[in-house]
């Protein structure tokens, strides 16, 4: 059997560099790369909050449908397969845009 490493020594311990102003500055730099593709960074980032909001969502309806009885088991499978349709077109354009964006 493998024997359990000494943590102590990797250097988990040490506090971390506070921000200086030099980083911010740095940061600013790089920031000002974004600033013409502001509007279509936005899109992506709201893109992305919807393919996440849909992930949260999906075990949600599919725990519905595993309860669901005959009668609205075609509403809950609509429910499923709108919510599927929407992910799959909100997980594409984020690729699509920063793709564009980061060229």
């Amino acid at each position: 059997m493998s024997r359990r490493r000494n943590t102590s020594h990797d250097g988990a311990d040490k506090k971390r560099k506070p921000l200086s102003l030099k980083d911010l500055s740095q940061l600013r730099k790089i920031f000002s790369y974004l600033r013409p593709h502001r509007v279509l960074w936005i899109v992506g980032f709201f893109f992305l909050l919807i393919t996440m909001g849909t992930s949260l969502l999906f075990p949600k309806l599919l725990g519905g449908l595993m309860s669901s009885s005959a009668v609205n088991l075609r509403g809950n499978m609509a429910q499923m397969m709108g919510v599927l349709a929407l992910q799959s077109v909100a997980g594409f354009f984020p690729v699509v845009i920063f793709v564009i964006v980061t060229e």
